[in-house]
């Protein structure tokens, strides 16, 4: 399973692979979204997750 969404230059990603998780990068200076910066930046990733899944839910998902 695969799931991304974007804002503006930043994107998440969740990759369901031996245990991988939610995935953050910075589109405009990582566009091949090679270093995931999930761990360095959680609180952004937790603001972020929290607008997808508010998203979400207003979608019937």
């Amino acid at each position: 399973m695969q799931s991304s969404a974007h804002r503006k230059e930043i994107s998440i990603n969740f990759v369901n692979l031996n245990g991988e998780g939610w995935e953050l990068y910075n589109l405009a200076q990582d566009p091949t979204e090679l270093n995931n910066l999930a761990e360095a930046n959680s609180e952004r990733l937790r603001e972020l997750l929290a607008s997808y899944e508010e998203w979400k839910l207003g979608i019937g998902g």
